[in-house]
């Protein structure tokens, strides 16, 4: 079984979320479900820029820690490219660690795409790749 991080804008959590469930489905451990927290925050009326310079922190610890120790990267480009930051920054670490890197969606939305392992215009169809390497 691979550990894969999925990272994608926290304003598409949901949809990241559902991709993390899927990729449960394959019998794959998702490394680490930031998509919970963001969903339940956004439940109780607390926005990412509502949290604590410590809150934010903790959070940012916890995706770099997911980061380093998972065996795959996955980013699910955002759709609008400029709406996150922190997605962007979790590419840069996986590629900076040498890790195996999905990335899906708008393949012109930054040329740092390019470092990928796998590109994909669709979700699904990264999630397809997912399956056809299941054991």
């Amino acid at each position: 079984m691979r550990t894969i991080y999925l990272a994608g804008a926290s304003s598409e959590a949901e949809l990241v979320g559902s991709y993390m469930r899927k990729i449960e489905d394959f019998g794959e451990e998702v490394a680490y479900d930031w998509t919970r927290l963001v969903l339940a925050n956004l439940a109780n009326g607390i926005k990412d820029t509502d949290l604590t310079n410590r809150q934010r922190r903790c959070i940012a610890d916890d995706c770099v820690d997911s980061i380093r120790e998972a065996d795959q990267f996955w980013l699910l480009i955002p759709e609008d490219p400029k709406s996150s930051i922190g997605c962007w920054v979790e590419l840069g670490l996986a590629i900076e660690l040498d890790k195996h890197v999905t990335v899906s969606g708008d393949l012109s939305a930054s040329p740092f795409l390019e470092h990928a392992s796998e590109m994909f215009t669709t979700h699904d169809r990264a999630l397809a790749g997912f399956g056809r390497w299941r054991c």
